[in-house]
């Protein structure tokens, strides 16, 4: 009854919510530290006595008198140690609280968020398994939220963008074999790969050097705006408009050729 009375209204909802629709979590909002930024979205997981909160509040100063020490097996994870708050004072710490299914967890995660999400949710025993996935492999991130390694889900640089002058936001988060392979073996640069090894030494097109056209004598460079025409023409040592000169020159004669062997049949056959 004493643990009855200390519980939320929002955390009695949440507790009667998984008893009919299975495991679930809470999006909501927390204010945020930062000057100009009003709020930062946040999952948060309960279990038990506890709420996970994505977010580092203790270096929030509304927020830190909240958080508690997580239990002992969860003691050593970063994320769990920022978040931890008692489930009864959720109502004190995240605002605009939904319940959600687990199965809602991709749509309401922040992509910035994947890893600690996945890790989270992981450890707390949760099945990750299908909910993220990689959108260049399709292969299942939940396989890569491993806590020792920092760097096996990963954000591309050409998808951060400005929040308003006020913070940098995220893409979609991607494996780490597929952040390597769109960076250059040669420079570390990231670019696509058919935009990689366009020389003989593996550079892309970032490092390749400049060579002068076989045929023009002009020279030729490499950019961010290079078409695959471009690097075609490249890597058979032309500039562009001369190469397709070239492939032009080729298919002609190619026609020539078969208009003349037809040719040759016609007439042999009327001897």
């Amino acid at each position: 009854m004493v643990a009855l009375m200390n519980e939320t209204e929002t955390l009695r909802e949440f507790r009667e919510f998984e008893k009919v629709n299975g495991p679930a979590f809470i999006w909501g909002q927390v204010s945020s530290p930062y000057e100009g930024c009003f709020h930062l979205n946040v999952i948060a997981f309960v279990r038990g006595k506890y709420a996970f909160v994505t977010s580092d509040l203790k270096d929030f100063a509304p927020y830190k008198q909240y958080v508690v020490s997580p239990p002992k097996e969860l003691a050593d994870i970063p994320q769990f140690r920022a978040g931890c708050i008692l489930a009864r004072d959720l109502d004190a710490v995240v605002d605009r609280a939904e319940i959600h299914p687990l199965a809602d967890l991709t749509e309401q995660t922040a992509y910035a968020l994947t890893r600690s999400v996945l890790l989270m949710g992981s450890e707390l025993g949760y099945d990750m398994s299908g909910l993220f996935k990689c959108p260049l492999c399709g292969v299942d991130l939940a396989d890569y939220a491993d806590q020792d390694a920092e760097y096996s889900i990963c954000f591309l640089e050409s998808e951060y963008h400005g929040a308003g002058g006020l913070a940098v936001d995220v893409g979609a988060p991607v494996c780490y074999e597929c952040y390597g392979n769109r960076h250059c073996s040669y420079c570390g640069e990231e670019c696509e790969p058919e935009q990689q090894g366009v020389d003989e030494d593996g550079r892309c097109i970032w490092c390749a050097k400049p060579i002068t056209c076989a045929h023009c004598g002009e020279e030729v460079s490499l950019a961010y705006n290079s078409t695959e025409e471009d690097i075609a023409a490249y890597r058979a040592g032309f500039c562009a408009e001369c190469h397709e000169e070239q492939e032009r020159a080729k298919v002609e004669l190619a026609r020539y050729a078969k208009i003349e062997n037809q040719t040759g049949d016609l007439f042999a056959s009327q001897v």
